[in-house]
């Protein structure tokens, strides 16, 4: 037995010569397809408050929320409803210092990253460093062995003039 293909209103199955469209969901029903709605008569609420829906519908109806409230996004549904209660000009005030506080939240973050790159360019530049401390003493070993210039430049890495200046800060 052929499932119904979705795509066309009569759903007809594909024929020769046409490709095979996607069967169609078991969602028969208008509950399967279409999302469900509640109709909250908040006038009816006897103000008695025993869970998150009752707490969200002494919202609505009171415009108020108590301290004891814990609902998931009541908060910030109170939020909103304390600006819209703002004044015009409270309101660009608000948003004026919300950019405030933004702005310094970027700033701080800009010289966290500031410093977190500083400190790893310090932490290459110490390793570096360390690195040719390492080259320099072994090169004034080989200059004590008495090894000549050339060999200890081809060993090191370090140039004949830099050899030559160890040997001289060693007399």
């Amino acid at each position: 037995r052929h499932q119904p293909l979705c795509g066309h209103p009569l759903q007809r199955r594909a024929g020769a010569g046409r490709k095979a469209k996607k069967p169609c969901t078991n969602k028969n029903q208008a509950h399967d397809i279409f999302p469900e709605y509640w109709i909250i008569k908040a006038d009816k609420f006897n103000g008695k408050v025993s869970n998150a829906l009752d707490e969200w519908i002494y919202f609505l109806k009171n415009s108020e929320i108590l301290d004891t409230f814990s609902a998931k996004g009541l908060q910030q549904a109170k939020e909103k409803l304390d600006q819209l209660r703002m004044t015009e000009g409270e309101r660009g005030e608000y948003q004026r210092y919300l950019k405030h506080l933004m702005d310094i939240a970027s700033e701080q973050h800009t010289k966290q990253a500031d410093i977190e790159d500083l400190l790893l360019e310090s932490k290459k530049e110490g390793i570096i460093e360390g690195k040719l401390q390492g080259v320099v003493e072994v090169a004034r070993n080989l200059i004590k062995q008495g090894l000549g210039n050339d060999l200890i430049a081809a060993a090191t890495g370090l140039s004949e003039e830099e050899i030559q200046r160890l040997r001289e800060e060693r007399e």
